[in-house]
């Protein structure tokens, strides 16, 4: 067995992964309970996405509804399964060919922050055939070969000894028969650290190759840093770019401002060689902002944090929260 094929075999020691049906997902229909209140909201949603742009007459309705939720400060990421009954379709002017009624069984992931949700992953195909787990598009799954071929590149060494464990596999040979487990073991351990749980079998492959395609980008950037900045695993190793920047980044923002903005006075003085304000105490430690959108809150207070520093000599922690009451 090829080692990478191995590596994905020690998913199913992993939390939260389990195996995949043998079965076509159908068998288990049966089996599915009634949906929990709280997942109807999301589920009528991303069938409203399903539905947009298709014909009266040619709508999909809703059938049976499963699946979880997951919390991340004022959000909630849900992952649901759901059957979808699409109509016959027998109208030359709505469809090309004459189309039977059939069933599908979908995966979506909406998200929701403070009522306004967001499909970021939706994935149907009949029930008679096997559905590629969590949502992810088919395409996604080619990714593995993909992933081989980033971990047979020559990387320079790094920098970074937080991150030396997963560097030091990534220089090593591209197939070596000890990869596989010790790349599980940091994913696992990854998994345990962040309180990671998957779906399914098929989304603990996907999440592998993100994390790994994410560990060989942030070793390259590490290796062209020129400063002292640290790139290893974080919270967000098992996101793709598309899913960071639809969960964390506040849209809001691309659109230019209504008010020009004034030009900044030029200053006189040559500036010194380095100046830290950390190393003067005017800097409170590093907050982490979750899936809060106000940006901005944490810049006046860290803004009014360092002058209040500067004429009153001591360095007080603000409250972002407090600025919108």
């Amino acid at each position: 067995m090829a080692p990478w094929l191995q590596l994905l075999s020690l998913l199913g020691l992993l939390p939260g992964a389990v195996a995949a049906p043998a079965q076509p997902r159908a068998a288990s229909f049966q089996a599915w309970g009634p949906p929990s209140p709280e997942l109807l909201a999301p589920t009528r949603f991303a069938l409203e996405m399903f539905n947009r742009g298709r014909a009266a007459g040619t709508r999909a309705v809703l059938g049976l509804v499963r699946g979880r939720v997951r919390r991340a400060g004022q959000g909630s990421l849900y992952s649901l399964e759901a059957t979808l009954e699409e109509p016959p379709c027998n109208d030359p002017m709505v469809c090309r060919l004459p189309v039977s009624k059939k069933t599908l069984l979908c995966s979506f992931q909406v998200l929701d922050e403070l009522g306004r949700h967001v499909l970021l992953r939706k994935d149907c195909g009949p029930v008679d055939t096997k559905v590629p787990g969590a949502g992810e598009p088919k395409s996604a799954f080619t990714q593995g070969s993909a992933m081989i071929s980033s971990l047979s590149q020559n990387h320079p060494d790094n920098r970074n000894e937080t991150f030396s464990s997963v560097i030091s596999l990534l220089n090593e040979d591209p197939l070596s028969q000890d990869l596989p487990v010790k790349m599980a073991s940091i994913f696992k351990n990854f998994v345990i650290t962040y309180n990671r749980t998957y779906e399914s079998k098929e989304e603990a492959r996907w999440r592998l190759s993100v994390f790994v395609n994410n560990m060989v980008r942030a070793q390259k950037i590490q290796a062209l840093d020129r400063g002292t900045a640290q790139y290893g695993v974080t919270k967000f190793s098992d996101l793709t770019e598309e899913e960071f920047r639809t969960i964390y980044l506040n849209t809001l923002l691309r659109k230019e401002p209504g008010n020009k903005m004034k030009q900044a006075k030029s200053v006189g003085d040559l500036a010194p060689p380095e100046w830290d304000w950390r190393s003067k105490g005017a800097v409170t430690k590093v907050k982490d902002q979750g899936m809060c959108g106000s940006c901005w809150a944490f810049s006046v207070t860290g803004n009014v944090e360092g002058q209040w520093f500067l004429n009153q000599g001591t360095l007080l922690s603000l409250s972002e929260q407090a600025l919108g009451l």
